[in-house]
């Protein structure tokens, strides 16, 4: 018990932190354990439909691939199976990942021989609960931390497979770790690269085929069941930020990298400790620690990549993967210096420098914490004054019915409707058309009606001149007690009469629904019968 007394430690802290932003968020929300995000409930609702209709796709009536990861709603989905379907069902999926990633880092220092006293390895757990952090994206229920889970796998595995004698089963357990992370987001593709050419490199040319088709495989299985339901070869999500990405640039790493969001994140702090590391190592101990200078070699192999290919930030869960990655691979690199030679000159020098990478890692990274978790409360509680009361009105009055929507999680998840996705997620042909740069009004109005949909819910400043002169506003429902910067894509969403006809149904159900509505949200009628019978006059 004395010996693994950090793991404890981290542990309860982790239930500690959890706990308290747990409680923040539900006197908050007025008792609603809900996501900071509207992306959690996409996933929830893919699984939703495949656990009960087995229908890939954000509503039951048609396929989409609205998901940004291929295998955690299939994770959701088995588990609604198992448990039924709840919402808490991510968030306590992520509980499970984040204790196993705090056992699998702390045993794998120590498998690898890189061992640090019990006081720098509670220091290095509680970095990975507060600064991944592993607390904030828990709330998020989302797979990033499967994602970061994965490439811990996929390190150690590759560690083990490539001693002088490697470990059993560890070609095995590479292959199934590449084949998790690539699952995980297509970022995953990133490492599993990377590896394969270190595997490449040492003429492991048979395990570096293996991983790189388990990878590969995935990819391609998914992207032909997505071809065969009617949808592209990659999910939406990436098609559409593609289409929406600026011009290609081969610098684009470098902005990514170094930009506002990177330094105050911890991605910039992070690569340069790695960099500094590496070049250190290979200066003074140019034949020792290979393995550890491999892991370095991917993880800002990696780092490049997804700088110039994939994008940080979105509440800070794109590069969590990358920030626990680097905490693992830097106290590591700790741990190594601190053990150091013979020389007592040498030794001396070699624990001066990782004292230093230890004391801007802790302060660097602390900016990061402090930010994720003063943002969740706030963010939680504008998807609950704003998406999960357009699911409980939806709920309530237009269920089977036919929606147009640009913000779909929670409306599909708890409720039953015909979803049109105005923004591409869940919608293919509005997907190809955005993607083509052909999404007008003509062809808004166009999809409504061949969709059968009688009213939308929208950001009206997303359309500004894309609503169809036909369509009637309603009514705006601005949330106003919002504090600091939110997630939303606007503090005021406005329903439309689709066809005109149905302004006077939809203005009492909105005005039967309003007395429900937070104290936070403020409704506004835009149309009454007499404002009608006058504009017709």
């Amino acid at each position: 018990m004395k010996k693994v007394w950090p793991l404890w430690f981290a542990t309860a802290a982790y239930f500690v932190a959890l706990g308290v932003l747990l409680a923040i968020i539900l006197g908050r929300t007025h008792g609603h354990q809900l996501y900071p995000l509207d992306d959690t409930y996409i996933h929830a609702a893919v699984a939703k439909n495949l656990a009960l209709h087995g229908v890939y796709g954000i509503t039951r009536y048609h396929s989409s691939f609205p998901c940004s990861s291929i295998l955690w709603p299939f994770l959701i989905a088995f588990t609604f199976l198992i448990v039924g379907v709840h919402v808490w069902v991510p968030f306590v999926l992520n509980i499970a990942i984040s204790l196993f990633i705090l056992w699998f880092s702390y045993r794998l220092l120590r498998r690898v021989g890189m061992y640090l006293t019990p006081a720098l390895e509670a220091l290095f757990l509680l970095l990975l609960v507060c600064s991944v952090p592993l607390v904030g994206m828990t709330f998020l229920g989302m797979e990033h931390l499967f994602h970061l889970l994965a490439s811990l796998l996929l390190l150690g595995s590759y560690e083990a497979a490539t001693r002088p004698k490697p470990a059993r089963g560890a070609a095995a357990l590479l292959v199934l770790a590449s084949f998790l992370v690539t699952g995980a987001r297509y970022e995953g593709l990133f490492a599993v690269l990377l590896v394969c050419g270190l595997l490449a490199v040492k003429s492991r040319w048979k395990l570096a085929f293996a991983a790189g088709s388990s990878a590969l495989l995935l990819v391609v299985a998914f992207g032909l069941y997505g071809l065969s339901q009617g949808s592209t070869f990659l999910p939406s999500p990436l098609l559409i930020k593609t289409a929406g990405a600026s011009k290609f640039s081969p610098l684009t790493w470098l902005h990514n990298l170094f930009g506002r969001h990177a330094l105050i994140s911890g991605v910039t702090l992070v690569f340069l400790l790695c960099c500094v590391l590496l070049i250190y190592l290979q200066k003074s101990f140019p034949h020792q620690h290979s393995q550890l200078k491999h892991w370095l070699l991917i993880l800002l192999g990696v780092f490049l990549l997804h700088a110039q290919f994939a994008q940080f930030g979105g509440f800070f869960r794109y590069e969590a993967y990358l920030i626990g990655a680097g905490i693992v691979v830097i106290f590591a690199g700790v741990s190594a210096l601190m053990a150091s030679g013979t020389d007592h000159a040498f030794s001396r020098e070699a624990q001066l420098v990782a004292k230093v990478l230890l004391v801007l890692t802790v302060l660097g990274l602390g900016a990061r914490a402090a930010i994720v978790f003063s943002i969740i409360p706030e963010q939680t509680y504008g998807v609950y004054a704003q998406q999960y009361q357009v699911a409980a009105f939806l709920g309530q009055h237009y269920a089977g019915q036919g929606v147009a929507l640009n913000d779909i999680g929670a409306p599909n998840y708890f409720d039953d409707i015909r979803c049109l996705d105005l923004w591409g997620l869940g919608s293919v042909d509005v997907e190809r058309l955005r993607v083509s740069g052909t999404f007008d009004r003509d062809a808004i109005d166009r999809l409504t009606t061949t969709g059968h949909v009688q009213i939308a819910v929208l950001y009206r400043s997303w359309f500004t001149d894309k609503i169809p002169a036909r369509w009637v506003p309603v009514e705006d429902w601005q949330v106003t007690d919002l504090k600091g910067h939110s997630v939303l894509g606007g503090d005021t969403v406005t329903f439309y009469a689709v066809d005109p006809s149905e302004a006077p149904t939809l203005a009492r159900n909105l005005l039967d629904f309003d007395r429900q509505l937070p104290p936070g949200v403020r409704s506004k009628q835009l149309w009454t019968a007499s404002s009608a019978e006058q504009s017709q006059r």
